[in-house]
């Protein structure tokens, strides 16, 4: 069995008609809609259509899964451009300025470029990335996977009026001596951390909570538990990108099981830890040489992380139940399961394929685990909401810890 039966279309090729359509789709939904709809829900068509564009999805299932997101997603309300380069970090959080940040930002693509851009915005938005569910920071990793001045524009818009930080950390604290596994671990057997942990129909209540009274410093002295090695190096925070990524595929994939079967429902928030992993690594890889942005990044992820997990009510995270998933014999495991994320209605899954399948190209076939993942979460999520656990397992299951 081949570790990579088949390959992703991980760049644009501009003479393809494929990208040609998702271009002209991507530009239209910039113009039409907003990038949240109903209050405080997340556009994820940009997701959808480039992560097709990656599985080499017809063009027919292409236009579709754009008309479908047309026919919910809201048209804006015009900007007062009010937002400018002066006061831009003022209003963060101020949802009434979304337009505006837009059109701020699509000036300053225009002025400054994309990378400068980049440069001059984005270290300032780093201590809320966990905001609006990783929302804006998944949105930012396809800006700048494609290197696209319009997702960057909508990234670095939703980031900002969504911005809702828990609490600054030290980001130049390098003196953690575990990994970040162990490190989950201990922060989901706190006692304290089990005491905050309350449900509430939003999840960004939910991770507040989490951080209350004593939370956040907690959380944030698990954040300095973890090391980062005595030497910061491209190579070093390239290794922790990967310890990150494989931490979060390891709570999605055990969150909510019982004896290292897989859970009865994939946790939608753990889900998010997935495809924002996979932002982390984009977004690292674009900072190369900055590395006190990159570092920051890191710390901020893992206590992002670690309030997801409270968020959804505390889980122990385990490797076994994607280690120990069974693939079957025979067959081109990969294309059934690529096959399955073109066809599936919900705009979450292609994601999630796409980003096992990435680290498997990244990191080697390791026994097959990304193809695991992949599978077990095709196999889990039958194409139907109810297959999704929301609230969280560990308010469900009490005797969680």
């Amino acid at each position: 069995m081949s570790a990579t039966a088949l390959n992703l279309q991980l760049r644009p090729v501009v003479t393809d008609e494929s990208w040609k359509l998702v271009t002209r789709l991507l530009e239209e939904n910039h113009k039409r809609f907003e990038i949240v709809y109903h209050g405080y829900f997340a556009s994820h068509v940009a997701h959808d259509l480039l992560s097709l564009y990656k599985l080499k999805a017809p063009i027919s299932r292409i236009q579709q899964c754009y008309d479908y997101h047309a026919s919910y997603l809201e048209t804006p309300k015009p900007s007062i451009n009010y937002i400018n380069a002066q006061n831009w970090s003022h209003h963060l959080g101020q949802e009434k300025y979304k337009q505006d940040y837009r059109d701020f930002f699509d000036s300053e693509i225009e002025r400054l470029g994309f990378s400068q851009t980049v440069y001059t915005y984005l270290p300032r938005l780093i201590p809320s990335l966990i905001s609006e569910a990783f929302h804006p920071f998944i949105h930012m990793g396809f800006a700048l996977e494609f290197e696209h001045p319009l997702l960057l524009s909508e990234a670095l818009a939703f980031w900002c009026f969504g911005s809702n930080p828990i609490s600054p950390i030290n980001t130049r604290s390098h003196d953690g001596n575990k990994s970040l596994v162990e490190v989950v671990g201990m922060a989901m057997n706190d006692s304290e951390l089990k005491s905050n942990a309350k449900h509430n129909d939003k999840f960004d209540d939910r991770a507040h909570n989490a951080a209350s009274g004593n939370g956040a410093s907690i959380i944030n002295k698990y954040v300095d538990m973890w090391s980062l090695g005595e030497t910061i190096t491209t190579a070093s925070i390239a290794d922790k990108v990967k310890e990150i990524r494989t931490a979060a595929m390891y709570a999605f994939t055990s969150f909510g099981s019982r004896d290292d079967k897989p859970p009865p429902k994939l946790d939608f928030f753990m889900a998010h830890g997935v495809t924002a992993s996979h932002a982390l690594s984009c977004i690292v890889k674009y900072l190369n040489g900055r590395t006190e942005d990159q570092v920051a990044i890191l710390r901020y992820f893992v206590q992002g992380l670690i309030i997801a997990c409270w968020a959804q009510g505390g889980w122990p995270v385990s490797s076994k139940v994607v280690e120990s998933y069974p693939i079957g014999e025979g067959g081109d495991v990969w294309s059934e399961v690529m096959a399955k994320g073109i066809a599936s209605k919900d705009d979450h899954i292609p994601k999630l394929v796409c980003a096992f399948k990435q680290d498997e190209l990244k990191y080697g076939y390791s026994n097959g685990v990304y193809m695991k993942a992949a599978k077990l979460t095709v196999d889990t999520f039958g194409g139907k909401d109810e297959h999704w656990e929301y609230d969280g397992a560990g308010f469900k299951l009490q005797s969680r810890i």
